[in-house]
């Protein structure tokens, strides 16, 4: 979580022409990514301020890296431009089930 005063977290970096992830306060190269890193991303993304550097204005050389940066980087703006749908989604579902167990409490 975002501490008051904190930095923006960068996810993904791109430096000396390599794609990079943040993976526990350090970078490592895109590649190695697994699905867990990426569902920690998802939570940075939904609830922090996170940014991401664009692999359309800096050269990433390793096609690999290339193309995984290049989804992850899609994948994850997509998921910033719907974070307060994706919030409203998930208020909504809270609401529903805790009025059904209202309900069931009486």
């Amino acid at each position: 979580m975002k501490k008051e005063g904190a930095s923006m977290i960068n996810l993904l970096k791109i430096k000396d022409e390599k794609g990079y992830f943040l993976k526990d306060d350090e970078y490592k190269l895109i590649t190695l990514i697994d699905r867990e890193d990426i569902l920690k991303h998802l939570n940075y993304i939904v609830d922090d301020e996170v940014t991401l550097d664009n692999p359309y204005e800096q050269k990433i050389s390793n096609e690999a890296q290339k193309l995984i940066y290049e989804d992850l980087y899609k994948q994850y703006i997509e998921t910033q431009a719907s974070k307060n749908d994706i919030l409203d989604e998930i208020d909504e579902l809270f609401k529903e089930k805790l009025s059904g167990y209202k309900i069931l409490e009486k």
